[in-house]
């Protein structure tokens, strides 16, 4: 279907005009009714009281309404009156599928007497005039609400017996499930309090402004005409950003992301849902349920219960949502379009616009496509997003030049960073996904000393891949509740796997610890930690990287879901002095005197201890207004030497121990 879709006044303007005469047609009935119950109540009730006390005559009055309301005529004139205009609203109903009304019953299903149960249980909340008259009808001025008993009499029209009405209201059904009237958990259920909720309401008059608690949690990419694909689709592959564009066609887009709501409860969660679902349906918009597709097995049930065509949702793979009883074709996403071959560590911007993760390419089509030079910036923090409190951001502009390592290291990483660019070919394309059950993410060990770069390289490799790198502070997923660390580190996977980021484990030997015999409690928790990190490592989809000093604290079972280990030896004299001369890149003045081979074959120092003895070095010149010499950076080198435990030996720094024992400035 493609209709032309009308402006926000317009449907505004129509949704309230329609409103304002549906509302006229109740007070009709309405007012029929309250005549046909003062006939069967008869002149002696005491209506200023009702609901207060029952007399017997009352009492038997009641009992007269209830036995002779069918053989009261109440002017059947009147109601066939009554009975055209509502015939006349439902016929502009079905005349303008732009209303509301008609977008609320196309997208959750609903029946002509359904749509009228609304109206119904939202008068009050828009007139308060009707609830005083439900008050009346309802034998109790106290209670100016509508009830199921109350509805069976005024949808007369609809012909809905006790058994239907009942059915209409279950948990189940769509008024219910999807949060568009509320039931009050009274008993019995036919006295029960029946309501609209306010956005609803809001809604159904045709506001185009949405709730600011939802909009903060969505991301909306502006169309300009209508839906083109109403089914309930599911997208399959590593394209799904294009491809709910695609299906979308001219349409808006709105898309509620997994990431921003990992931290509601499931209550939240799926009122959440619901009111997005609600609103995106009704201003015409095609709703999109991002990376829910990896949530717990219970939540994936619930959202299946509450999502409606048209709606879009993804998977990593075919069957997830299957698995989750939801009952909507899968069609794979495409796979990413061919790109200019680049440079590993310096990617063009047409490598970085079709090597992003599709879902950026969402963002970026409405948001970025007139300011090219922003492009790198605006997918890192695209792809970021969702991160905040379950790692820490790592931003640097290291690259390839800065890495001292061996070539055969330097290979490694630039296969790793290309890792992720070359698997929709590899997965995809060569089946190799299918044959081998591999998925697209990579891990890589990062192992050696401390200082030798391996933080650095990371930083190298996710400025490669145009990915954010997020550093993992392994004492805040720890706890020593049962369960807890689990649950944290579920997070963190999560929203790592909505956001596309690069996940860095230092010290990964204190997560990734062997497991060992159960002699208590506590062993038997901490093994089914590392068997749950086992299983999650091997289910995730982006680039994972740990790095340790102790690799033979990892267990070994970790090794075979590795594809990659790089390592880290202390460096060499020569890569030394390459370490000990990009003191001569920076813009610090520098004496004649300094002797760097001296100190790059007398002292056996790791990268960061080098780095520390020169930012140290350069504060003591700064401190004094000097340039950087062979005395600052002496000085320097034996605190950092002494912080192992290291002595200070006299041959060893030859000529320039007489500076160790000048007195301080």
């Amino acid at each position: 279907m493609n209709r032309p879709l009308p402006t926000a006044i317009d449907v505004a303007a129509t949704a309230a005009s329609y409103l304002e005469e549906a509302l006229g047609v109740l007070a009709l009935r309405l007012k029929h009714e309250v005549a046909v119950t003062r006939v069967l109540r008869g002149d002696t009730r005491q209506e200023n009281f009702l609901g207060l006390f029952l007399a017997e005559e009352d009492a038997q009055a009641m009992l007269d309404e209830i036995a002779g309301r069918t053989a009261v005529e109440g002017g059947a004139e009147t109601l066939d009156r009554i009975a055209r205009l509502e015939a006349a609203q439902r016929r502009r109903r079905r005349a303008h599928p732009d209303l509301p009304w008609s977008r609320l019953a196309h997208a959750f299903r609903l029946t002509e007497a359904e749509l009228d149960l609304i109206l119904l249980a939202a008068a009050p909340s828009i007139d308060p005039r009707f609830g005083r008259v439900y008050g009346f009808l309802n034998d109790d001025m106290a209670r100016r609400i509508l009830t199921p008993a109350l509805a069976q009499r005024l949808l007369a029209a609809h012909e809905i017996d006790l058994a239907t009405l009942r059915t209409s209201l279950a948990p189940t059904r769509p008024l219910r499930r999807h949060g568009l009237v509320q039931i009050a958990d009274t008993s019995p259920l036919m006295e029960a309090a029946l309501t609209v909720p306010e956005p609803v309401i809001d809604l159904l008059l045709g506001a185009d402004t949405p709730d600011p608690t939802l909009a903060a949690l969505t991301d909306r990419f502006d169309g300009n005409g209508a839906i083109t694909d109403e089914n309930l689709v599911v997208l399959v592959g590593p394209d799904c950003g294009a491809a709910a564009l695609d299906a979308a066609g001219p349409a808006a887009v709105v898309r509620l992301e997994a990431a921003r709501v990992a931290h509601l409860d499931p209550s939240a969660l799926r009122n959440t849902v619901r009111a997005f679902l609600r609103q995106a349906h009704l201003a015409g918009d095609l709703p999109y349920l991002a990376g829910f597709a990896t949530a717990p097995q219970a939540t994936r049930a619930d959202l299946a219960l509450l999502a409606t065509a048209p709606c879009l949702l993804d998977a990593p793979r075919m069957g997830l949502w299957a698995q989750a009883g939801l009952a909507a074709p899968e069609r794979a996403a495409p796979p990413l379009p061919p790109q200019a071959e680049s440079t590993l560590f310096g990617p063009s911007p047409l490598a970085i616009a079709t090597g992003i993760p599709l879902l950026d390419r969402l963002a970026l089509r409405n948001r970025f496509a007139t300011a090219p030079s922003n492009l790198e910036a605006a997918v890192r923090a695209r792809a970021a997003q969702g991160m905040d409190g379950v790692a820490e951001l790592v931003e640097t502009t290291f690259g390839p030049a800065d890495l001292v390592l061996a070539p055969a290291a330097l290979r490694q990483l630039a296969d790793f960073a290309s890792w992720r660019r070359h698997a929709p070919r590899v997965l995809n394309e060569w089946r190799f996904a299918a044959a081998f059950r591999r998925r697209p993410g990579a891990v890589a060990l990062f192992r050696g000393p401390s200082g030798t770069g391996k933080t650095m390289a990371a930083s190298v490799v996710a400025n490669a891949m145009s990915l954010p790198l997020f550093r993992v502070e392994i004492a805040g997923l720890v706890s020593k509740y049962i369960g807890e660390t689990e649950k944290n580190l579920e997070r963190l996977f999560a929203a790592a796997a909505a956001s596309d980021v690069v996940l860095f484990f230092d010290e990964a030997d204190a997560l990734f610890g062997k497991r060992t015999e159960v002699a208590d409690a506590h062993d038997r928790y901490a093994n089914l930690e590392t068997s749950y990190l086992l299983q999650r490592i091997e289910a995730q989809d982006g680039a994972v990287i740990l790095a340790t000093n102790l690799q033979d604290n990892i267990d070994p079972a970790f090794l075979r879901r590795i594809d990659m280990v790089v390592d880290f030896p202390a460096p060499t004299g020569p890569d030394r002095l390459r370490l000990w001369d990009r003191l001569r890149s920076t813009a610090a003045p520098l004496a004649a005197d300094l002797d760097l081979p001296f100190l790059a074959a007398g002292f056996e120092l790791t990268g960061g201890e080098i780095r520390n003895i020169l930012v140290a070095a350069a504060h003591a010149a700064a401190r004094d207004g000097v340039p950087i010499g062979m005395r600052e950076l002496v000085r320097a080198l034996a605190q950092e030497w002494q912080k192992s435990g290291r002595p200070l030996r006299r041959t060893q720094f030859g000529p320039y121990f007489v500076h160790l024992r000048e007195p301080p400035p």
